[in-house]
This record gives C-alpha cells, sequence and structure tokens, in this order.
C-alpha cells in the first residue's frame, strides 16, 4: 500500500511538473518549508531549502513574464517540450526512491509519459491563444494554470489517490472539449469573402460630377450614389 501511494505521490508531482516545472518545485518547496505538507519523502524534502526556492520562484517569474509576449510564448513552450518531461521523470522517480526500485522504474516511466500528456495538451493551447495580440490572454492562461499546479503540488501529498484522479478529470474533460470544440473549427491565414456583384445600368443622361460613395461602401435603397452635371 505504501508503495502504491507513493507512486500515485509521485505521477501527481510530474503531472504538475509536465505544466510548469517552476512552479511545481518552487510551491512544493514553499509547502514543506512552512509545513502545509506531510507525509513527504526525505528524498523531496530539499526542496524546502530556501535557496531551491527561490532559483525555482525567479525562473517560474522569467516563465510568466516571457509567455506573456506573443510568438515568445509558443518558442518558450517548444522549448520546454526537451525539460519538463524528463525532469518529470526524474522527480516521480524520486518520489518513490525509497520504495521497491521496480516502482522507481515504474514511477519514472509513468510519470514521463503523464508529463509529456500534460505538457502537449498545454502545448495546444498555447498555439491556440498565443495568436492574439494583446498579453491579457496569456496572462489569465498562467494564472489559472498556477492554481492547479499549485493545488496539485500541495494536495497530492495528504490525499494522493482523490487528487491524482481529479487532476486526471480536468485533464481528460480539457481533450474532451478540445475535439469536440476547437479541434472541429477551420483556421486560415489565406481566405477572402465572395459575393454577388451587381453592375449599375442607369439610364439618366448626363456627366457625372462627383461618385458620392466608396469602393465596397454598403448602400441602401434610397441613396444618393453620384452627383450629375446639372449645366446643361
Amino acid at each position: 500500500m505504501f508503495s502504491f501511494l507513493t507512486l500515485v505521490q509521485g505521477l501527481g508531482l510530474a503531472y504538475a511538473a509536465g505544466l510548469n516545472l517552476y512552479a511545481t518545485v518552487a510551491v512544493t518547496g514553499l509547502a514543506i518549508r512552512y509545513g502545509w505538507v506531510h507525509n513527504v519523502p526525505t528524498t523531496i524534502e530539499p526542496f524546502g531549502q530556501l535557496a531551491v526556492i527561490v532559483v525555482a520562484a525567479l525562473l517560474y517569474i522569467i516563465e510568466f513574464v516571457a509567455t506573456l509576449v506573443p510568438g515568445v510564448a509558443s518558442a518558450w513552450e517548444t522549448l520546454h517540450s526537451l525539460i519538463r518531461p524528463p525532469a518529470a521523470a526524474v522527480l516521480a522517480a524520486a518520489t518513490a526512491w525509497h520504495a521497491d526500485p521496480v516502482i522507481v522504474l515504474v514511477a519514472a516511466l509513468l510519470g514521463g509519459g503523464l508529463a509529456i500528456t500534460t505538457h502537449t495538451t498545454k502545448l495546444g493551447l498555447r498555439y491556440a491563444i498565443d495568436s492574439s495580440p494583446e498579453p491579457v490572454t496569456n496572462g489569465v492562461a498562467n494564472l489559472a494554470e498556477l492554481g492547479l499546479v499549485s493545488a496539485v503540488a500541495i494536495a497530492i501529498w495528504d490525499h494522493p489517490v482523490v487528487t491524482l484522479v481529479a487532476a486526471l478529470i480536468v485533464l481528460v474533460t480539457h481533450e474532451w472539449n478540445w475535439w469536440t470544440g476547437y479541434a472541429t473549427l477551420q483556421k486560415t491565414d489565406d481566405a477572402y469573402l465572395q459575393s454577388s456583384t451587381t453592375p449599375l445600368a442607369a439610364k439618366v443622361p448626363g456627366y457625372v460630377r462627383r461618385v458620392l460613395v466608396q469602393d465596397y461602401q454598403t448602400v441602401k435603397a434610397g441613396d444618393a450614389l453620384v452627383e450629375l452635371v446639372d449645366d446643361d
């Protein structure tokens, strides 16, 4: 039973690290340092050291600011495809380090796989919202992510099974909404609108002094289109 709970705790930590490695380490460190959590393995207790918390927090602040910039956000997330999954696998293995060696290996494999899933899910979402030219959308996404990571990183130690199940439900729900909603939308950067064009065949003789409308301007019945020369 102990090995199972340790495995679940490692997977929860990997889940959070797949979303944001630096926030996971910083929040876990704060929770350990101030006694918010219990039953933390000795291999994870060093996260509570002030130096670890400060470094992780600084890296998180850099990431938060970087992901507010359109274009930079996508590049940052793409780069971390090489960082988060391996680091999450290490965290999962470290959590289960004192368990049976088989559990340690399983924790590393499942933790890395789960982190890849959470990271790629976030990556797709970030690509979608990064097209927005303003930083507000990315900022809201960052805060929502921080809330989820903090909840998992803190609750996983005292309520491992419930926390992991709830986190997986959030992940599956997001994936379902993605495939049934956003993924069905068609996007293009090379589109144009086509509509019927009705030529004007005026029967009024005379010369046009001034055209009163612009190209593609919307007009309605009764609107004056041109002004004729009335000198003759």
